[in-house]
């Protein structure tokens, strides 16, 4: 009975459009970003030589490297989201998210993609990760 109630309960929140079946595993899971996707904030992209797993390895040291949290991450997915950006941008919270998509174009090229609800964090973390590809 709890099981076709969930089920039921499940099906009201996709049909209503409350949320997207997309993104259904990241909402059970409390791990979806929806910050870096809205209409509000910034997102920033630059195509870099750079092999996509040898990139993803890069952008994910350079994130640890300004002490913030990386609390998802998907190198088959291309994608990292961190937060607590606070201790090195003095212009946000440490809630603030920031999300890193990485996609590959080629076999020595690979998009990097910053989307951020605050421009200037969005704007820092994209200057900081791709001053490490030129």
């Amino acid at each position: 009975m709890k099981k076709i109630s969930l089920l039921l309960l499940l099906m009201g929140l996709i049909l209503s459009g409350c949320c997207n079946p997309k993104y259904i595993a990241g909402y059970i899971s409390g791990n979806y970003v929806s910050q870096p996707f809205g209409k509000t904030g910034a997102s920033y992209s630059k195509t870099v030589k750079c092999a996509y797993d040898e990139c993803y390895d890069k952008v994910e040291k350079t994130l640890l490297d300004l002490k913030s949290y990386i609390y998802s991450r998907s190198k088959g997915h291309g994608y990292i989201s961190a937060m607590s950006f606070n201790n090195v941008y003095t212009r946000c919270i440490n809630t603030t998210e920031v999300g890193i998509y990485l996609e590959k174009k080629d076999n020595q090229e690979t998009q990097i993609t910053v989307a951020c609800g605050n421009y200037g964090l969005g704007k820092f973390v994209a200057d900081k990760l791709f001053e490490k590809f030129n």
